[in-house]
């Protein structure tokens, strides 16, 4: 039998340990990744929520405006603003709380002009391919099988 010196046995040891050090690494990596796609979806998902939401909002308010709408007064908003201060009639009217932001691209909303003038209705500018094709609320089925988020149109009509 031949002698072993105990540092080749320690050697050999090391190598299986770093062997299975970068296995590990590997299998961290990989796992990091899913977790990140996944929450990427996730937040993509909730910003689609929210932008049905707020549309949603969008759709009341543009409703109510037309159902205030005093005789000879426009029907139609002229801006955004007199959705959340309305002056045409005797009292200050709010038909929506605040003006949102587009919570997909955090910046001002696409807008829709009737041809006698005012806005109708508002959009998202966002590029993209909503992952929500189906399953919305009976209000909102016009949505189904849009082809990208410009398509989700909310307006009062």
């Amino acid at each position: 039998m031949a002698w072993r010196s105990p540092t080749c046995r320690s050697s050999r040891h090391q190598g299986f340990t770093y062997v299975g050090l970068l296995i590990f690494l590997a299998i961290l990596a990989l796992t990091v990744t899913m977790s990140i796609g996944t929450g990427a979806a996730l937040q993509r998902g909730e910003r689609e929520d929210e932008l049905l939401f707020i549309g949603t909002q969008f759709q009341a308010a543009f409703r109510s405006y037309y159902a205030a709408t005093p005789q000879g007064k426009p029907f139609y908003p002229a801006t955004l603003d007199d959705l959340v201060r309305d002056t045409r009639g005797n009292a200050v009217q709010r038909h929506l709380r605040k003006v949102y932001v587009d919570p997909l691209t955090g910046k001002d909303w696409g807008l829709q002009m009737a041809p006698e003038g005012g806005l109708i209705a508002v959009f998202s500018r966002a590029e993209g391919v909503p992952t929500k094709t189906g399953g919305f609320p009976s209000e909102l089925s016009y949505l189904v099988g849009a082809k990208k988020y410009s398509d989700w149109v909310f307006s009062g009509n």
